[in-house]
């Protein structure tokens, strides 16, 4: 990581805010996926060797049978550049997984037929703030 990168990833961990502490330290990553999903709040997350925050829509299994997040990654290091954008992260690949205090607005782009999921298990809901609204919608 050059000094830009390093940079970069300091000033968004300061704008994004704080992760919540008694989440960061060992809380299962699945757990904190559901959580943020249902509350719409931003995850910080290491995948690929990358820092990154993105702001969790799906959770399911891909078509390889992996659990997986689909997220819409807002900030932090990719191998592909721009580094916002929709991504699958499997989840048996993801480190550092913590919870922030930076809520989000599901995407407008977000379309459940073409999540690139072969089963949804928790989805955003369209709610403004789900702290305060019914939880996402749950499969099965």
């Amino acid at each position: 990581m050059n000094r830009r990168d390093f940079l970069r990833v300091i000033a968004a961990a300061a704008l994004l805010g704080a992760t919540h502490p008694a989440r960061a330290a060992g809380a299962d990553s699945t757990e904190l996926v559901r959580e943020a999903i249902r509350r719409q709040r931003v995850l910080r997350l290491r995948y690929g060797g990358h820092l990154r925050f993105v702001e969790p829509h799906a959770l399911g299994i891909s078509a390889g049978g992996h659990r997986a997040l689909l997220a819409w990654q807002i900030e932090g290091g990719s191998r592909s550049e721009p580094p916002s954008g929709w991504r699958t992260f499997l989840l048996a690949e993801t480190g550092e997984v913590s919870l922030t205090v930076r809520g989000f607005s599901p995407r407008p782009s977000y379309q459940r037929d073409k999540a690139g999921l072969r089963d949804i298990e928790l989805e955003v809901t369209r709610e403004p703030d789900a702290a305060s609204s019914p939880p996402a919608k749950a499969r099965g």
